[in-house]
């Protein structure tokens, strides 16, 4: 019994306290309303180090999962040069053809799930994100007026509203992986990933990036159970509730009374399940 009232105390410390983290978590839940809507999206590419390339970074691999059935798709170069009959060797001199093939793919589907939201990761500009991805294929003699419109939700702003973005340890997936016992097989960094393309590994980076929608997903419905473990502590996630009580009294004293007293009980009820466990 100790232990369901724990879960139910655990809940409600996980609940929004403050204006911010109620509209985060409301953002949330629309989005879980209808998972099977909505996919995870994420990429590689080469390095940003400009002594490194020239020009901007070509897009690697793409993979997006739908945050419903946790099925997922891919597009990448590795999987361009096997259908083209793409020797390895052969690769490199064909790179501009194989990430042109790549995205049209990409988009083809974008343009095939116009009322999906996509869920991502920081994809927020010109040098990581949707834009990125449009300019390569750009660069690559695609017609970005044919390019869809797409339904953006950042997870990462999300969490950092709900937690408080300080509270989401860096490396955000391998920290996050391993705080909530998720998985990491086939996961490199983000410095991997280039030095993988630049070394020939192709399958390599498609398999990161399929690792990663998969983590994103997972970090998602955790974070939508009330469940994501973060470093968080209890004094982030609650002070905002006495700071809006005390906000609240000088508009509605009763309302903000009550509030302040359900705020005490259910610190005090869980410092006491503490002591039980």
């Amino acid at each position: 019994m100790i232990d369901s009232y724990r879960h139910e105390v655990e809940k409600a410390l996980a609940a929004p306290k403050t204006a911010k983290q109620r509209a985060a978590r409301a953002r949330l839940q629309e989005l879980f309303a209808a998972p099977k809507s909505a996919f995870v999206v994420h990429y590689a590419c080469e390095s940003f180090d400009p002594s490194a390339v020239s020009g901007s970074p070509r897009i690697v691999a793409i993979a997006v999962r739908n945050l419903g059935t946790g099925q997922a798709l891919s597009f990448s170069i590795h999987q361009e040069m096997e259908l083209t009959g793409c020797p390895p060797d052969l690769a490199p001199s064909r790179l501009d053809e194989l990430e042109y093939k790549m995205l049209a793919g990409f988009y083809r589907f974008l343009a095939s799930s116009k009322t999906a939201r996509f869920v991502h990761w920081n994809m927020r500009d010109a040098k990581f994100g949707f834009e990125a991805i449009a300019h390569r294929f750009a660069v690559q003699g695609g017609d970005r007026r044919m390019l869809p419109p797409v339904d953006l939700f950042d997870l990462s702003m999300t969490l950092g509203d709900i937690y408080g973005s300080n509270n989401l340890p860096r490396p955000h997936f391998e920290k996050l992986s391993k705080m909530n016992s998720i998985g990491l097989a086939g996961f490199l960094t983000g410095t991997q990933e280039p030095e993988a393309f630049a070394a020939g590994n192709y399958r390599a980076v498609r398999d990161s990036v399929l690792a990663k929608v998969n983590i994103i997903g997972q970090i998602a419905g955790l974070a939508h159970d009330g469940a994501l473990i973060t470093l968080a502590t209890w004094w982030d996630m609650n002070v905002g509730r006495l700071r809006e009580a005390a906000e609240l009294f000088q508009d509605n004293p009763v309302k903000a009374l009550v509030g302040g007293i359900t705020a005490v009980c259910v610190v005090s009820f869980s410092f006491m399940l503490r002591w039980l466990g």
